[in-house]
């Protein structure tokens, strides 16, 4: 199997995952908060092929920045509407950013207790990508959705904090979102913004569990 392909597997498990935990942590978090609209449109589940989008499907596997089929919501149902939408967009990145973390344990805790070293090399070779991937994908989901970009979440989360005068501004440039949106992929944006932060994340979530491995060992 060639390394190309390799990679491409390994990649799977984190996009699936990363997507349908991160919209399903929308839809949630709007029915909680009054809003039947996910769950009369089948979006309350973790099934991936209710919230796979394939161009952003596509752009995570090539870039490794992707999004998935946006969760419809009807804020007319929220008792505090600007408030609770930028808890319901809020929710998709948090979601990616406790994977990353879970997975980052899990890792660690495969890598200390020897479990990895009892495999074949191919197979601890395959794991470790894989972790590698679902750490380093679902902090790439948290940090891009997070960016204030027309139709992201971060957007409209942005929007419950500006001034009354910038929300008509904000939603006057949606349409150019994903004009917006190649522009970065397609320029050294990612790698002057997303990696320093991803980094610094990464480095914060293994101090932070360094921790009680370094109290037990």
């Amino acid at each position: 199997m060639n390394d190309w392909l390799l990679q491409m597997l390994a990649l799977l498990p984190a996009i699936i995952i990363g997507i349908s935990f991160h919209e399903y942590a929308h839809a949630r978090t709007a029915i909680k908060l009054g809003d039947p609209t996910p769950k009369m449109q089948g979006r309350d589940t973790l099934s991936p092929l209710s919230h796979i989008d394939p161009i952003g499907f596509i752009c995570l596997l090539i870039a490794h920045f992707g999004w998935g089929k946006p969760v419809q919501i009807d804020p007319r149902y929220f008792k505090n509407p600007l408030k609770d939408q930028m808890i319901v967009s809020l929710a998709g990145p948090v979601m990616n950013l406790i994977i990353a973390f879970v997975s980052l344990i899990i890792w660690n805790v495969l890598t200390v207790t020897g479990v990895l070293t009892g495999l074949s090399d191919t197979a601890a070779t395959a794991i470790n990508i894989i972790f590698q991937y679902m750490v380093i994908i679902n902090i790439s989901l948290f940090i891009f959705n997070l960016l204030p970009l027309p139709n992201f979440d971060g957007s409209k989360i942005l929007m419950y904090f500006v001034p009354d005068k910038w929300k008509m501004r904000l939603l006057s440039i949606e349409k150019y979102g994903f004009i917006i949106f190649l522009i970065i992929v397609i320029t050294p944006i990612p790698q002057y913004v997303i990696t320093p932060i991803l980094n610094a994340i990464l480095t914060a979530m293994q101090y932070i569990i360094a921790i009680p491995f370094s109290i037990f060992s």
